[in-house]
């Protein structure tokens, strides 16, 4: 069998052909602010063994409305350069050619140089990974699911090209004395009943975080509950933020068909990679990466109005089968969400996906609460009909607390 032919008759093959060319042809970030999704979309469709025509499918949807790379002002060879270009979109085929080169040259021990990367330095990159709405979760997660270097190469670039003010948030130290036990949900219950927060946006949207930081007392309000978080998490606290994330997104409801909200549906992902991640972490720097998703689950929950939070929601969805077959119910439900009009293969949504890929995994990381998860997943694909959440005009909105 040829290279070609072995390729097109295997679906891991094909996708680390398609994830080589999108390297080679398209950026990581566009003009916009779009984050390239290809790598994301292409590995949750084979997670959930998407076929080849399904892959190509997706594949096909995802590269659309990518941009090229953008033409460097300068080639970066050196730390200094690098620096220099933290936080700068028009550099990162630059800064993706630098750590493509560095981990190429790492005699296939490239995962250590990334952890270098990311914790030593003059600029430990750690905190860019939270920066563009946390994207460089995904692609970190991503790369070492994928055990691929080239991956690991973008997602490092990620990190400098979102380097950003969150970085002075990660760097304030927890206020949490440790006389009583931190409880994620008695705080998120706080956030929902503190006045200060009332009524601050006109409609959510993850935008809103600029207003949130641009306003003195919001910004001081909020690092109230954010430096809250222990520097030293539990593993019920761990155990909390997959919950939360669950809650907002499948515990939440807007009126008339349903709908879910895009932004919250990325907690799920946060949490599934950063569980993936923290076992290659220590100390401060594992803590650093949970203390990343606790700040952008509370920029999530305010910039998305505080959602009413409602576990029988969740509690009522009525199973019937044997769990095993009522996860293959979920995955076989998740194909059908986007329907062929002409009856052929059709792209899956990689922010459906991986929430329902992230439930499945808690489900089975947290056995004493499966069916929690189970029937969360459950609902989301039985009644989704659209994404909600972005502020758009006449979409609909969460129902907000009482």
């Amino acid at each position: 069998m040829n290279a070609t032919a072995e390729i097109l008759s295997s679906p891991e093959l094909l996708v680390q052909k398609f994830i080589a060319e999108n390297h080679q042809d398209y950026a990581l970030v566009s003009s916009k602010s779009v984050h390239n999704h290809v790598v994301h979309a292409l590995l949750n469709a084979l997670k959930l063994n998407s076929d080849l025509v399904q892959l190509s499918t997706t594949h096909e949807e995802e590269s659309k409305h990518l941009e090229v790379w953008p033409t460097p002002k300068y080639n970066i060879v050196s730390a200094s350069e690098l620096s220099a270009s933290l936080g700068d979109k028009k550099q990162q085929h630059a800064i993706a050619k630098y750590f493509e080169r560095e981990l190429q040259g790492s005699n296939g021990n490239w995962k250590a140089i990334v952890l270098s990367r990311l914790t030593s330095g003059e600029v430990p990159l750690i905190d860019g990974l939270a920066g563009g709405y946390g994207h460089g979760f995904l692609w970190l997660a991503d790369a070492f699911e994928l055990d691929n270097p080239l991956v690991a190469s973008e997602a490092l670039a990620i990190a400098a090209v979102n380097w950003g003010p969150q970085h002075n948030v990660l760097s304030l130290p927890s206020t949490h004395d440790g006389t009583r036990e931190f409880s994620v949900f008695e705080v998120v219950d706080k956030i929902g009943q503190d006045s200060r927060f009332d009524d601050i946006f006109a409609a959510p949207g993850i935008q809103n975080g600029l207003q949130l930081f641009g306003n003195a007392s919001l910004r001081q309000a909020f690092l109230e509950y954010f430096q809250l978080f222990p520097s030293e998490p539990s593993a019920t606290v761990e155990k909390e933020l997959v919950e939360l994330a669950t809650l907002l997104l499948s515990g939440t409801r807007a009126p008339g068909p349903p709908a879910f909200d895009f932004y919250l549906a990325h907690q799920l992902s946060f949490a599934a990679s950063v569980r993936s991640l923290t076992p290659y972490f220590e100390g401060e720097w594992r803590s650093r990466l949970q203390r990343s998703q606790w700040m952008l689950m509370l920029l999530a929950y305010l910039s998305q109005k505080r959602p009413y939070l409602d576990c029988a929601l969740i509690d009522d969805i009525v199973i019937e089968k044997p769990a095993d077959e009522e996860w293959d119910d979920v995955l076989n439900g998740l194909r059908k969400l986007a329907p062929s009009n002409d009856g052929g293969a059709v792209p899956l949504d990689p922010h459906s996906a991986r929430a329902v890929r992230a439930l499945k995994e808690f489900s089975a990381v947290y056995p004493e609460i499966g069916d929690f998860f189970l029937r969360a997943a459950s609902r989301f694909v039985r009644n989704f009909t659209q994404w909600t959440g972005f502020g758009k005009p006449n979409e609909p909105e969460l129902e907000r607390r009482p």
